[in-house]
């Protein structure tokens, strides 16, 4: 068994659905993928990670939920600033 590495970084990790889920693909590509694409509007999108993940939500056509996990410590600087921006 494998030690547990403590994570000093703040994290936010972006999944398509839930560990025990499949995401939903066809042969143009993933549904999270091109949803987040759309979302994301070539930088466009304003707003900080928990908008981002919503809007993501709400305009995904199919039934999977995508995730927005935080590891590591919380900072509100990075909590609050644009997707990608770091």
């Amino acid at each position: 068994r494998k030690k547990a590495i403590e994570i000093k970084a703040s994290v936010k990790l972006i999944s398509a659905c839930e560990e025990h889920k499949k995401a939903y693909e066809d042969s143009k590509g993933g549904e999270f993928t091109k949803t987040l694409l759309r979302v994301w509007d070539e930088g466009r999108f304003r707003g900080n990670y928990d908008e981002f993940h919503k809007r993501i939500n709400k305009k995904i056509k199919k039934s999977q939920r995508p995730q927005l996990v935080p590891l590591g410590p919380v900072l509100s600087d990075f909590d609050n600033c644009k997707p990608f921006k770091i």
